[in-house]
């Protein structure tokens, strides 16, 4: 399993140590090695920088948290849904104190299509995107109940891209800098709230893009773009009009 219960010299060579209940159960080589060996409720601290690019699978009845430990994450995640439009699903993924560093042309943390990602959770964490590049923060393609809490974002081509459809997103007290475009909605994005929410960009600030995206309310936020609020208007294909 890659699993070490307890390290000889020190934790310096491993990269994750699964947690439960402040307890560290094992220790892992990678990143990667501990994600297939979690189980529900448990937590997976990071002991190092890591560069990996992981598939996290979500799993009904089965919640995750991974805790940066304020490490630097130079890598994508991708997140697989269980692939079950059931709403009732309960399962969450909790993204916490991580430093993400993003490469160009690569995304953070990317939802799979189709897979019905949800209940995730990014609080307290910090997104740095690429000097040599564009470079990209959070991808949703289809899912629901998706929470940024205390976020600071700086340097994006566009940092959160809701592509496909996306029901419940909560934002409170998050900086976007340095970026291109902070939050882009499309396809079928429903009830979406911004709260304490600075944002301070060259492009949108809020883009609304295609049908059925609805439902948005600010409160305390401040946005500075050259299109602070733009929603663009959703022509039928068939209509020539």
């Amino acid at each position: 399993t890659g699993a070490t219960v307890r390290p000889e010299g020190g934790e310096g060579s491993f990269a994750a140590a699964i947690i439960v209940d402040g307890t560290v159960q094992s220790y892992f080589k990678t990143f990667a090695k501990a994600l297939e060996a979690v189980t529900n409720d448990q937590t997976i601290t990071l002991i190092k920088d890591v560069a990996e690019d992981v598939t996290i699978k979500q799993v009904v009845g089965k919640n995750i948290t991974i805790d940066g430990n304020s490490k630097t994450y130079t890598g994508t995640i991708t997140v697989q849904g269980d692939g079950t439009p059931n709403a009732n699903n309960k399962e969450t993924l909790t993204f916490k104190n991580i430093n993400f560093v993003v490469k160009a042309n690569a995304y953070a943390i990317a939802a799979v299509k189709g897979t019905q990602a949800r209940n995730i959770t990014v609080e307290n964490c910090k997104f740095t995107g690429a000097a040599d590049g564009p470079s990209y923060g959070i991808r949703v393609r289809n899912g629901w109940n998706y929470t940024l809490k205390d976020v600071t974002v700086d340097g994006f081509y566009s940092f959160f891209n809701a592509t496909e459809s996306l029901s419940g997103l909560t934002v409170e007290n998050v900086t976007v800098i340095n970026t291109g475009s902070a939050f882009n909605f499309s396809y079928g994005t429903g009830i979406a709230s911004l709260k304490n929410v600075n944002v301070d960009v060259t492009g949108n600030g809020i883009w609304v893009q295609n049908q059925n995206a609805f439902n948005l309310t600010l409160e305390d936020c401040s946005i500075e773009a050259s299109k602070p609020i733009y929603v663009a208007e959703y022509k039928d294909k068939n209509n020539t009009n």
